[in-house]
């Protein structure tokens, strides 16, 4: 049982055992304390009369120890004080936002004073025990009451050895319940902080892996944070087809076979709800819903996981000769769609049976997925065929199989999985034959086996560190908007380029004219056959068809004028005629 869950026991065993008399709260000095205090706890009062049979009347709950006492009294209660004298002092009690009605001590009244406004009273005889009566002035909403040991019979200048602040009410709130002192909240079963109870739930505590079991924590007190009496009845019901079981000790979890109803039902004020699916293999979403004396007090919301029902392969790359991991990428989901990370996913993922052929000899699945970064599951393909000349390179079409716990097996989609050799040769090309100043131009290389088909995706293929792709006559060559690098890679995952290509992009300048761009791969050449290229692409830059240019201006006026004067010399001619 955790310390809280102890306290909140402790707690009820106090509310429970009041008609026992004094609930103390003694403060105590480092040594040798002489004047101790405690409050009357039992509701009878009619008077002080009889020292040590005192009774509060009107008394709610109190807390705490020493001079940071707290109390709950009703508005029109009286609530008891007892000091203990001790080792020849003096005993005084003060109070501000009440009056004292009453007093009783060893001896006779002539043992303590009470002043006027009945706001202190002290006894005049030293090592005496009082007990006082004291009841809050009309409207107020708290009063304090302290106790003070004094050398000397005197009123409040001595030692405060204990002290009450006293917050009074019209109604009292004991044993009804209480969201804000109450905490409803879903904790990580496997987590060091399992058995807290503050009403927020943990991370990652309500999507539960298929088999797995979840937790609830609870604590339900009243607006004194007492827990509430275990006369109240709590049901505990799952929606959905969801199982759940109790257990008294808060952070305890109930073992998954054990969990076998779907509703539960304690009087216990504070406890583990243990919550479960109906069948591992099917997801499943529940509401955990508690209530109190038929109040719901707190829902808390779950999603289980199911088996595996669908494997989908992802694969836009073209491999090289050879075994190359991350060649494919593999995503597991269960009956409802969520999204799974198996961690069997190596070992349970097959290629299917007679699916390789004589360009792809092997496929298999070697690297778990991550949940925590959303990574799938990767693959890796081994490529027959040779490297430098792309001779024996093909494809063929793949699928992979899963095998859940139960035995059943989950086909994925085929794919067609392509390998191709190195790139020996090139091609580039613009996206557009003409371009506007200002506008984006698209430069296209695209990478070629021997064969004269797209190469692979592998690194360096056709741009290493000291042979990077150049265009000499570009647009803005000197500053690319995407600039050559060593890490690129012809067709890469996330690229967004088709198989053996990659792109740069220029801004197109604001001199219009034809041009022709000089494209030099290095790398791919170094790779070559001795089939060392240069590609050159022409293109050209004009005026937006929105704009008139000079030239166009000055023939407009030329044609006007020659206009103007065959109009003249027709006029002319008509004259002449008459």
């Amino acid at each position: 049982m955790s310390n809280k869950t102890m306290k909140q026991r402790i707690a009820v065993v106090a509310a429970t055992a009041l008609s026992a008399g004094f609930l103390s709260i003694v403060s105590m000095p480092a040594s040798n304390a002489a004047v101790s205090a405690s409050l009357a706890t039992t509701n009878a009062l009619t008077a002080v009369t009889t020292l040590g049979s005192e009774v509060s009347n009107g008394y709610v709950t109190s807390s705490g120890s020493g001079t940071t006492g707290t109390a709950v009294l009703l508005s029109t209660g009286t609530l008891v004080v007892k000091g203990v004298g001790d080792s020849s002092v003096y005993t005084a009690v003060s109070v501000t936002g009440g009056r004292i009605t009453g007093a009783t001590a060893e001896t006779t009244s002539t043992a303590y004073t009470v002043n006027t406004a009945g706001t202190y009273i002290y006894t005049t005889t030293a090592n005496l025990d009082l007990s006082v009566a004291v009841v809050p002035d009309s409207g107020v909403a708290s009063m304090t009451v302290q106790v003070y040991e004094n050398t000397a019979a005197s009123t409040t200048s001595g030692t405060l050895r204990a002290q009450w602040v006293v917050s009074v009410v019209s109604t009292s709130a004991t044993g009804v319940y209480s969201a804000a002192k109450s905490g409803v909240n879903t904790v990580v079963n496997d987590d060091s902080d399992a058995t807290n109870v503050d009403g927020i739930d943990e991370a990652s505590s309500t999507q539960i892996a298929s088999g797995g079991v979840g937790l609830i924590n609870y604590e339900l007190a009243d607006a004194y944070n007492v827990a509430l009496p275990s006369t109240g009845a709590i049901v505990i019901s799952a929606s959905g087809g969801g199982l759940v079981a109790f257990n008294g000790t808060v952070g305890t979890e109930t073992a998954a076979a054990s969990i076998v109803n779907v509703t539960a039902v304690t009087n216990d004020s504070n406890g583990t709800i243990s919550v479960k699916q109906t069948t591992p293999s099917k997801s499943l979403s529940t509401t955990v819903t508690i209530s109190y004396n038929g109040v719901v007090v707190g829902t808390k919301s779950f999603l289980f996981e199911g088996h595996v029902s669908k494997v989908t392969v992802d694969s836009n790359l073209v491999s090289p000769v050879g075994s190359t991991s991350d060649q494919f990428r593999v995503k597991y989901y269960d009956d409802g769609g969520t999204r799974l990370y198996p961690s069997d996913d190596t070992t349970s993922t097959a290629l299917v049976s007679g699916k390789t052929n004589a360009f792809i000899t092997a496929a298999s699945v070697t690297a778990t997925g991550v949940a925590a970064t959303a990574t799938a599951a990767k693959g890796s393909v081994t490529c027959a065929g040779t490297a430098a000349t792309g001779a024996g390179t093909g494809s063929a079409s793949l699928q992979l199989a899963y095998t859940t716990p139960t035995g059943a097996t989950v086909l994925s989609n085929s794919w067609t999985h392509v390998c191709a050799g190195n790139a020996v040769t090139f091609t580039a090309a613009w996206d557009k034959a003409a371009y506007t100043p200002g506008s984006i131009a698209t430069l296209t290389v695209t990478g070629l086996d021997a064969q004269g088909k797209p190469t692979h995706a592998a690194a360096n293929n056709i741009a290493a560190a000291s042979n990077l792709i150049t265009c000499a006559g570009c647009p803005n060559a000197n500053t690319p908007i995407t600039a050559a690098a060593d890490t690129d890679v012809a067709g890469g995952r996330d690229s967004g380029n088709a198989a053996g290509t990659i792109k740069y992009k220029y801004v197109v300048t604001s001199t219009l004219g034809d041009f022709i761009a000089v494209v030099e791969a290095e790398e791919i050449m170094a790779d070559s056959l001795g089939l060392a290229e240069v590609q050159t692409v022409p293109y050209s830059v004009k005026a937006s068809t929105t704009d008139v240019t000079n030239n166009e201006i000055l023939k407009s006026i030329v044609a006007l004028i020659a206009s103007i004067n065959k109009q003249i010399q027709a006029l002319q001619k008509l004259i002449l005629k008459r």
